[in-house]
């Protein structure tokens, strides 16, 4: 007789964020290694050793020094995976879940935790522990769903998405013409990690969210990602040919190559066949000329957005619903 498996729903609300006591769960069976871990990019006699990771609290250590060890991990892309980098990365995770939102020169601390999870995990995320990938995704796949990001349904603007550079002081952020880094890589993270029974009802979430900064993300990265959903772009490294942008911190090392071996690489899809259907049936489902001009609308109240914006939103009009676009 089959047994019937049932798929755990996942959505996005607002102001339900990480599960506090995964994350200790978490920090329990990741214990900290007593050997610092070593750069990637090491090509003289002496290898650059991260001894603060081993000397210090992380609470002591700067978002830029953290931003720089996740990248070192991230040279799984490049030079194979590496035991002292598996062992610091399933540390670190738990731990710096609560800080994903501290900001170093425009980039967000998440965008680097998830570069180095699709490195370490480039096709499932392993159970670890029994458990371990629901873990994952009820910590780092809801960081963006914070309480502190938000007030009620409205994102608290320079929080998260865009923030605002010097010169641009005077606006609440800059840059709403591209995906921000921190929308972009954990939308591409639940695309990626979840089961595909589960795409439908996480986009519908999606949908479902009122702040019209988020919307006005939403509808920039929907039209950037279409050549991903469409099959024409299969791998992040590949996303400096999209327009609008889509990318994020280090995701151009992204190549679905992961093992180091350049003589005869093995190439792994960046997602799965079974989530891009799903992916394409929910758009199809949620995304209705109603609810764009809805969000039209609500954009045209914000004028550096409208401006911002620019031709965009006629872009998306076709790019979703013209006759060419069925």
């Amino acid at each position: 007789m089959k047994i019937m498996t049932v798929t755990k729903p996942f959505t996005w609300i607002p102001g339900i964020g990480p599960d506090a006591e995964v994350l200790a769960r978490m920090e329990d069976f990741f214990p900290k290694p007593t050997e610092p871990m070593g750069e990637a990019w090491f090509m003289g006699e002496k290898r650059k050793m991260f001894t603060a990771l081993c000397k210090k609290r992380l609470s002591q250590i700067s978002t830029k020094y953290l931003q720089d060890c996740l990248t070192e991990i991230a040279g799984t892309s490049a030079f194979g995976p590496r035991a002292e980098w598996d062992s610091w990365y399933h540390y670190l995770l738990p731990r710096l879940i609560p800080r994903c939102f501290e900001n170093y020169l425009g980039e967000y601390l998440v965008e680097y935790l998830i570069t180095a999870l699709i490195t370490v995990y480039p096709v499932n995320i392993l159970e670890r522990y029994m458990g371990f990938r629901e873990d994952v995704l009820c910590t780092l796949g809801q960081v963006i769903m914070d309480p502190s990001l938000w007030n009620r349904e409205e994102i608290i603007v320079g929080k998260m998405l865009h923030r605002a550079w010097p010169e641009y002081a005077e606006r609440p952020g800059w840059g709403w013409h591209k995906a921000s880094g921190d929308f972009s890589a954990m939308m591409f993270l639940c695309w990626k990690y979840l089961d595909a029974g589960q795409i439908d009802r996480w986009l519908q979430s999606v949908f479902a969210i009122r702040s019209t900064h988020w919307q006005a993300q939403l509808l920039v990265w929907l039209l950037g990602s279409r050549s991903v959903s469409r099959g024409e772009v299969t791998q992040p490294a590949q996303f400096d040919k999209v327009q609008p942008e889509i990318d994020w911190a280090y995701s151009h090392t992204l190549d679905g190559h992961y093992d180091g071996n350049y003589q005869s690489p093995t190439i792994h899809p960046f997602l799965s066949a079974e989530n891009l259907k799903a992916f394409r049936k929910a758009l199809q489902r949620y995304l209705t000329p109603d609810m764009f001009l809805q969000w039209v609308e609500a954009i045209e109240k914000y004028p550096y957005l409208k401006e911002e914006l620019c031709t965009l939103p006629d872009q998306f009009m076709a790019a979703f619903f013209s006759e060419e676009s069925v």
